[in-house]
Parts: structure tokens; sequence; C-alpha cells
């Protein structure tokens, strides 16, 4: 390992079928037991499944693929974990109801893996969550690709201008890497050729027109649900729920022709965006359907206004407040690009106009005017639209 031309052998025999690692005074390599739950990274993971699925864990579990991503071989000494994550997050460690920080990482024991002995311990990336590292990254790389192909030696390349480091296969924890191809599920990256020869592409199926039907309502269900939410943005992992709450059924990705969630969001690009912020991934729609969503959320709140006994008008100071009340967030000009709240008015205006009361009242082909009365302007419904 000193010259860089290989991995740690603990972490090699770590994903071999068959065997796994016994901890003791010494680690020792045995055959695997049926259905045991110590060593192996296949099994470690059913035996936690239940823990892991805390979302304190989910997250810290990213978290630590993050973070030790960032280092050669992916690899960190055990006494440096707190302050290297201090570094990296800029906040310390929270414990999560876990005494110590041995304790917390062997509670994923499906995402790092501990190696050496008790006095010089390294942390690493199991074998399962660097082929899904890989095959996500990959994955990016082939997106980006005119024709949705790499060829082998095309990768450093590629690699350093969409990731901004040197590609080292060693950082996957493999030498060769047939070792982490041959792991990556059927059906994400397609595989073909020998040597530097080998051609990784993404799999291609032409969609059926009742997909396609089916997708674009799907992009009205996605609105409907964004909308309610403050910048019209949620949490990645939120969405399967959420979509179960609103709708009442599950959000099958075999009826819009797709094996992945996140390849059925980016088959809408004028609709929502992912947004990584790592470690999180979040969804939000476009500027351009956040505008529609305010225009709809403006036009509802004169509506309402109508007919009380304090006119027909909403002074524009109060829009932010009321908007506040009725919708549960806040009405921030900035998240829209615009330094007030008269500015964020203006962007509506194919729905709202923006007069002086005393000036005469001219007629618009649309169906609100926002009036400006000296210095308290404000917001009614124009008379023909409650005609």
């Amino acid at each position: 390992m000193k010259d860089g031309s290989g991995v740690f052998l603990e972490h090699q025999i770590s994903y071999v079928p068959g065997v796994q690692i016994m901890e003791g005074d010494a680690k020792t390599v045995v055959w695997s037991q049926p259905h045991s739950d110590n060593g192996s990274d296949t099994a470690s993971e059913t035996s936690t499944s239940s823990r892991s699925k805390s979302s304190n864990l989910v997250n810290f579990a990213r978290e630590m693929v993050d973070l030790l991503k960032t280092f050669s071989y992916s690899c960190l000494p055990c006494h440096d974990i707190m302050l290297a994550y201090q570094r990296h997050y800029g906040h310390a460690l929270r414990m999560n109801g876990f005494t110590n920080i041995s304790d917390m990482l062997l509670s994923i024991p499906h995402v790092v893996q501990i190696m050496g002995p008790s006095n010089n311990q390294l942390l690493t990336l199991t074998h399962r969550a660097q082929v899904k590292r890989f095959t996500q990254e990959i994955i990016k790389l082939l997106k980006a690709s005119p024709d949705k192909a790499i060829l082998v030696a095309q990768l450093p390349d590629m690699y350093f201008r969409t990731f901004d480091r040197v590609w080292n296969l060693r950082d996957y924890g493999v030498c060769v890497l047939s070792d982490i191809l041959d792991d990556i599920p059927d059906g994400n990256i397609g595989v073909s050729g020998e040597g530097d020869n080998i051609v990784m592409s993404l799999p291609t199926r032409e969609r059926t027109s009742e997909e396609i039907q089916r997708t674009n309502l799907f992009s009205r269900e996605l609105v409907e649900i964004l909308r309610l939410r403050h910048r019209c943005r949620m949490s990645f992992t939120e969405f399967v729920p959420a979509y179960h709450r609103q709708f009442g059924r599950q959000c099958k990705l075999s009826n819009y022709g797709f094996n992945k969630l996140l390849d059925l969001f980016e088959s809408l690009p004028h609709v929502v965006q992912v947004v990584e912020d790592a470690p999180e991934k979040y969804l939000q729609l476009t500027n351009e359907e956040q505008l529609k969503v305010l225009t709809s959320q403006i036009v509802g709140l004169l509506r309402q206004q109508v007919g009380e006994a304090e006119g027909d008008g909403i002074p524009l100071n109060r829009i932010q407040s009321m908007y506040s009340h009725k919708y549960g967030f806040p009405l921030v000009p900035r998240y829209y690009d615009c330094e007030d709240i008269q500015s964020l008015i203006m962007l509506l205006s194919h729905a709202v106009k923006v007069r002086d009361v005393y000036h005469q009242k001219l007629l618009y082909n649309t169906c609100l005017d926002i009036y400006v009365h000296h210095s308290k302007p404000c917001i009614i419904v124009n008379q023909e639209f409650k005609q």
C-alpha cells in the first residue's frame, strides 16, 4: 500500500463470496455460516435494517460516504474522524443518542468498515457502499456524455472535468475495474468490450405512448405536492411517503417506464430540478413553475379578499403577512431574485398590473390589478373581473 499500487487486503477479503472476517483477539477469516449476521457485507445490512431506517442514521450514513470519498483510498484513521467531520461540515458530529463514535459507526456496517488492529484502526467504505457510489458517479458522467457512453480510456479526463478530482480506481477499494463492474446491479450501466476498449453506457428503452402520457400526468401531481412546500422544495427521501399521503396510492416507477425515481424526475427538467446540498438531495420546482405557483397563490389571496368589509383591495405592505397566514410559510422576495415585494409582484405582470389610484383606470387583458395609492399601495380586483 505504501507505493500506492494496491488496496487493503482486509477490505478485499470482506467482499469475497463465501467467507467472512471474525472479530476476536486477532481477526480471522472463516467460511460464511448460513444466515450468519456477522462479518459479511450482505448479512450486516440485513441485521441492522431496522436501525438504519432511522432518519438520523440514514443522514449519518450519507455524511460518512461524502466525508470518506474525499480521502485517498476512501480511508481515514478512526482517531481522526471527529476532527475530519468538523472540518468538512463546519460543525461537531451529533451523536444521535450514542455514547461514543464507535457504537455509532457499528450501527451502519453496511456503509462503513473498520479495518486493522484496535490500536491502529482505519475507517473505509464497504464494498457495497463503494459499488453504489461508483454506479451513481458513472451514471452522472454518462448522462453528461452526448452519446450516453464512455470509453474507459476517456474516464480519467471526464471524471476530472466533472468532479474536479483525479480519477483513481483504488479510491473505490478495488485494484481491477471488473471487481466493481461485475457487482453493479443489472439495468444500471451497460458494459461491453474488454481492457481499455471497455465501453460503459446507459441502457435505453423506448417508452410507450401510455408511459409518456402517465409521465405528463405525474408532472402535474408533482407540482401539486411541491406547491404546498416552502420554496416549492422538499427532501428527495420525503417524496415517496408524501406522494402516498397525497394521492392514497404508491408511486410505481414501472407505470412511467423507469427503474429509478431519479430518472423519472430527470425526464421532467421543465418542471422539477434535483438540487444537491450534501449530504441531502432536494426536489424543487423550476423557476418558471415556482412563478406559476406564486401567481396562483396571490390570486387566491385576492379572491379571498373580494367582498370583505375592508373593501376590494389588499395593502401591498400586508401581502407578506397575509401570505404567511394563509399558506403557512413566508413570502421572501429574494428567493425570486427580487429586492422587495413590489418588484416581486411585477414579475406577475401577466396577471397583475401596478397602477396609481388617481390615474385613469385603463382596461387590461388581466384579471387582477395592483394599485399604488401614494405611500400605501394596495392590490384590488379589477372591476370587470368582478362582473
